[in-house]
């Protein structure tokens, strides 16, 4: 009988063993589930602080970046781990001289992604300082400046800045250090040193309500009789102080005072193409616009100045995919056929733009259809290349 009651004693704390063991396990399994399900929001790169970084062949690097929620998870990758490769730490190795993509992607959804751009050099010396000619500006809506920006040392092994806009509501900066005012308030302009390295300097922008004269030059003017005078910059004809779109559903190309921007993806498979187009469709205004409105072709979304029209066949343009994945821009009649576009006035089509007017195609050679029929809507023949045929000029 006591031997049987040990027995049963030792069968049940064998079994309560077990039971702990397996809810244990199911416990982990349940979290690690969780972990699994736990999806990331927001991924920020923190270092380097902009996607381009410069290495030394040998060097090692680690890379800073925060998700939102804190426990989602992240895996890394390299385009060309021959050249440079990644841990599951985030460190980098630099190989061998070359150029590769590392990409920090969530696991739950590898969509949500940042990607630098590496790039190992031989003999690497970075930049030690960066320096703005000025530390504050203030500017009127819609005016624009040139930011002049230099780098020390002088014989840095990669020379170029990276600018970037605290607050692109109020004011918006281009590749080329150009600051575009766009409402009254009040941000910091940082231009960053493009090795990654971390130099940097900011600007403070003040942005106040008024008209402006562009400071942008185009083409500069000739002083008689004067051939050791500086040329001054032609300024671009603006409204107060950018051309106002005033009526719902209708899109004005040009005024007597200004023109819409026109913009074409620089990233697209069709750029080249585009581009070209889209600076004879830059003449063809010129020619129709009685005070010889002058249209500038852009390829940076930043670079708009409140209206544009907006060119681009479906999967090359950056704003035109973003409308068909937000459901503005309804593309079901022409994807997927050859040779066909569509047009459509679309408000706030990207983030500081008030207003588009789309010309989307099927592919390249719809786009250019769509172009040049908004041409021909202005009254611009094919004859006037070849048989110059004057258009009817309009204000």
């Amino acid at each position: 009988m006591s031997y049987h009651k040990g027995c049963q004693k030792r069968f049940l704390a064998v079994a309560l063993s077990l039971s702990l063991v397996v809810s244990g396990g199911m416990t982990m399994q349940s979290e690690t589930a969780a972990a699994k399900t736990v999806k990331v929001k927001k991924l920020t790169l923190k270092k380097p602080v902009v996607q381009t970084l410069a290495m030394k062949k040998g060097e090692s690097y680690s890379l800073k970046w925060e998700v939102k929620p804190a426990k989602g998870k992240v895996v890394f990758s390299s385009s060309k781990k021959a050249i440079v490769t990644v841990n599951k730490k985030g460190k980098l190795k630099a190989k061998k001289l070359g150029t590769a993509t590392v990409t920090i992607a969530s696991k739950s959804k590898p969509k949500k992604s940042v990607k630098v751009k590496v790039r190992v050099y031989k003999n690497f010396k970075k930049i030690s300082k960066v320096t703005l000619s000025a530390s504050k500006k203030t500017l009127a809506v819609g005016e624009n400046v040139q930011l002049k920006t230099t780098i020390n040392p002088a014989k840095a092994t990669v020379k170029k800045v990276t600018y970037v806009s605290k607050d692109k509501k109020i004011a918006v900066v281009n590749s080329k250090g150009i600051v575009t005012a766009k409402k009254k308030g009040t941000t910091d302009i940082i231009a960053y040193a493009g090795d990654g390295r971390g130099a940097k300097a900011s600007l403070t922008i003040t942005v106040t309500e008024g008209s402006y004269t562009s400071s942008v030059p185009t083409a500069p003017a000739e002083t008689p009789n004067s051939p050791s005078a500086a040329p001054t910059p032609t300024p671009t004809p603006t409204e107060a102080p950018v051309l106002q779109q005033n009526e719902p559903g209708n899109f004005i190309i040009a005024s007597d005072v200004s023109s819409a921007d026109i913009y074409v993806d620089k990233d697209g498979k069709d750029y080249d193409g585009l581009s070209l187009v889209a600076k004879s469709f830059q003449k063809d205004v010129n020619i129709v616009s009685t005070k010889g409105a002058n249209p500038r072709v852009v390829n940076e979304v930043s670079q708009i100045r409140q209206s544009a029209i907006i060119a681009g066949s479906i999967g090359n343009n950056d704003v035109i995919d973003k409308l068909i994945a937000d459901g503005k821009l309804d593309v079901s009649d022409i994807k997927d056929k050859r040779e066909t576009y569509k047009i459509q006035v679309v408000e706030n089509p990207a983030e500081g733009v008030k207003l588009g007017l789309i010309i989307v195609g099927s592919d390249k050679r719809g786009t250019i259809y769509g172009i040049y029929h908004i041409s021909e809507k202005m009254g611009v023949s094919p004859w006037v290349y070849w048989g110059d045929v004057i258009p009817v000029q309009k204000d």
